[in-house]
């Protein structure tokens, strides 16, 4: 099947009638395989979907059940606790099934850093753990100890990935992650599991059946070539139109698509009009 080009590659001068597609790195991947290179691309396209949805609708996501916790991640949280650090974790397991984990650090001694958001998702839930969290520990040392001035304003956000992060990690925007801790305790706890299977192939079979069951379309393309071969990688590109796109810097923005305000209740929150999505800009890259 031929897709458009556009929604492959990176850095493409675009046609005018192509104009409706982001250009970015989100599902793409190398790996030791085919099976694992499109798995771990199509879960970054999962990532990328309930980031942007339950940041756009301020979802106030399910408490992480404490069970769920490695014991790494455990120490990590105790570690950042004992330096005045509270990391929040969240459960943002969509339909699909493939374990997601939202992860808050609050730094109220932090002028730079006083709130981050991270994400991971993964085929288990440890993995997403650990994804969630380094990402999480690299970007509030990034920001923490960056010489350079911060974004002061949504104006100066340029065209860096970090930008938005770094703005909204400041201070004065404390109060936009407030929807995440407002009411902590009365939530339920979740728990996610692990996809089903023993192994990439089947993982990425039980994957494809769950997005058949929603008549929703999955895309891979190979960007292998003979050099990727030759240090033993495959590479390839997913996409799927259905989901929600994640836009992580200041401009226009995808609020028209209708998986934005369908998602929130088939996942059971309640889902806001477009007049009463987030104000702020998404702080992820």
């Amino acid at each position: 099947m031929l897709v458009p080009a556009v929604c492959v590659f990176l850095g493409l001068e675009e046609w005018r009638g192509e104009r409706f597609w982001a250009q970015i790195s989100t599902g793409t991947a190398a790996h030791q395989s085919d099976d694992l290179a499109v798995l771990s691309g199509l879960l970054e396209v999962i990532e990328r979907d309930v980031i942007e949805i339950f940041w756009e609708q301020r979802l106030p996501l399910r408490r992480l059940h404490p069970t769920a916790l490695t014991a790494w991640a455990t120490q990590i949280q105790d570690d950042l606790a004992h330096g005045g650090i509270k990391l929040r974790l969240f459960d943002g397991t969509s339909e699909f099934g493939a374990p997601t984990i939202v992860g808050l650090i609050i730094d109220d001694a932090s002028r730079k850093a006083a709130r981050l958001i991270g994400c991971g998702t993964a085929a288990t839930v440890s993995h997403a753990l650990t994804k969630c969290i380094r990402e999480l520990l690299n970007m509030y040392e990034l920001i923490r100890m960056a010489k350079e001035e911060p974004p002061a304003t949504i104006e100066d956000c340029g065209e860096e990935l970090s930008d938005t992060s770094k703005f909204m990690a400041l201070w004065p925007q404390r109060h936009a992650f407030d929807f995440l801790t407002d009411a902590l305790s009365d939530r339920p706890l979740s728990q996610p599991s692990d996809l089903p299977g023993d192994g990439a192939a089947e993982q990425l079979a039980h994957l494809v059946v769950e997005f058949e069951a929603r008549s929703m379309q999955i895309f891979a393309t190979s960007l292998s070539n003979s050099m990727t071969h030759a240090v033993g990688l495959r590479v390839a590109h997913v996409f799927c139109p259905d989901l929600q796109p994640m836009i992580p810097w200041v401009g226009p923005r995808y609020r028209g698509h209708r998986r934005l305000y369908e998602a929130p209740a088939v996942w059971g929150y309640p889902v806001r009009p477009e007049g009463d999505l987030n104000p702020y800009p998404l702080p992820f890259a």
